[in-house]
């Protein structure tokens, strides 16, 4: 399974995104994948994709890739990400990122797709294990 980051979801539906290219290029090297979405990323894009017709695409991205709702299988407690959070206050990480690398920690076979670098060289999951990556960044 992998959770995908708002990044990548808003790379795949905004044309004029700049990683676009390079995200369709992975989409196409990843065989079959079974992708999850959590809602702090569905919330996130949505503030980014505005327009209704990049809303639509989003919904018919969603239905065609057969992502499923992260939650779906496990979700990390209100505490647990607050708790992490407070781990790497002084580098003041968002919400969306801190709910993905704990809801990383539910399955150990779970990767993360992101192209934000402190996925790659900075958070760790609640038990000090780097977040599994499912493209390098």
């Amino acid at each position: 399974m992998i959770l995908l980051d708002t990044n990548v979801v808003v790379g795949i539906v905004d044309q004029r995104d700049d990683r676009r290219p390079l995200i369709l290029a992975e989409l196409a090297r990843l065989r079959k994948p079974n992708f999850l979405v959590c809602w702090p990323v569905l919330t996130e894009t949505l503030h980014f994709l505005k327009r209704p017709d990049q809303r639509k695409y989003l919904r018919e991205l969603l239905v065609r890739l057969n992502v499923s709702l992260a939650e779906t299988y496990y979700q990390p407690t209100m505490d647990d990400v607050f708790a992490w959070m407070g781990r790497y206050g002084d580098l003041r990480p968002d919400f969306t990122d801190a709910y993905i690398v704990c809801l990383s920690a539910g399955n150990a076979r779970w990767r993360v797709w992101t192209y934000d670098s402190e996925f790659h060289h900075v958070w760790r999951r609640p038990d000090g294990s780097a977040v599994p990556m499912a493209v390098k960044g």
